[in-house]
């Protein structure tokens, strides 16, 4: 398979089709909440916990989503 990986930031009323479509296409996809790990109720009234807190990635990861929505 694919070594792709993908950062997904999550926040309230998010949607989580992107993830649902990555996941069984082989890439590593890490949720982060924009507010921390603690739940997130996306649309349409699904619940994800993230798998990480936005501010405690590491740097180059953030540095690098940000590069790529250039």
């Amino acid at each position: 398979m694919a070594s792709e990986r993908a950062l997904v930031i999550l926040s309230k009323g998010a949607g989580v089709i992107p993830v649902d479509v990555m996941r069984p296409a082989g890439i590593k996809v890490t949720t982060a909440g924009l507010s921390g790990k603690d739940q997130v109720k996306c649309s349409p009234d699904v619940v994800i916990c993230p798998n990480a807190s936005l501010e405690d990635l590491p740097f180059v990861q953030v540095l690098w989503l940000f590069w790529l929505m250039k």
